[in-house]
């Protein structure tokens, strides 16, 4: 009997790593979306990390400057990347706040109604990237049996739903009060467009 169950319980095993490693590299590629959050069109995007950290940047355009913040918001394992790649001028010139200090972008981004509806659309769109790459990641060593492929999927969305739910429990983003926009933008080249005025 236990012969029999051994090697079900590695592959359970290794399904989960595949899983979980699947929906992470998933994540990690695809997550980038554009929101609309007045004033302001916002790209959000994921990525695994060992430290947890918001980075908020915003691209110039004339009359816009650059802008770089980073602050340890959260102690989940993921980097919350928060891009201004938009702006509405009329908009913020009747909300100039909304890119004066990194805190009120970010408050702007994450607790404005839009914003708000944004994160919620984003949180379910990484859940279905989990899903997605756990099945990919479980298909490279199901060798054809779904029920590890069903498994992997499963872990892979696990694995994404515990750090959520620990960002969630944990973000702070009054941390971005320590901060002051910077001009220098790290890994320029991997940076998205410069914002379009609306």
């Amino acid at each position: 009997m236990e012969q029999g169950t051994k090697p079900a319980r590695w592959w359970i095993a290794v399904s989960f790593v595949f899983g979980a490693a699947g929906a992470l590299t998933s994540v990690a590629l695809y997550s980038a979306k554009t929101y609309s959050i007045p004033p302001l069109r916002v790209e959000l995007s994921a990525m695994p990390a060992l430290a947890g950290a918001s980075q908020l940047t915003v691209r110039p355009r004339p009359g816009i400057q650059t802008g770089y913040a980073e602050a340890p918001t959260h102690t989940s394992p993921i980097t919350l990347r928060m891009t201004v790649v938009g702006v509405d001028a009329a908009g913020l010139a009747a909300r100039p706040s909304a890119l004066a200090e990194p805190l009120d972008t970010a408050t702007l981004i994450r607790f404005s109604e839009a914003g708000k509806k944004a994160f919620a659309d984003f949180a379910k769109r990484l859940l279905l990237l989990a899903l997605a790459g756990g099945a990919a990641g479980g298909a490279a060593v199901s060798f054809g049996r779904w029920k590890r492929i069903v498994g992997a999927a499963l872990a892979g969305a696990l694995a994404l739903g515990i750090v959520g739910a620990l960002l969630y429990a944990t973000y702070d983003v009054n941390q971005f009060a320590n901060t002051h926009y910077v001009a220098e933008l790290p890994r320029a080249s991997a940076l998205p467009p410069a914002p379009r005025v609306l």
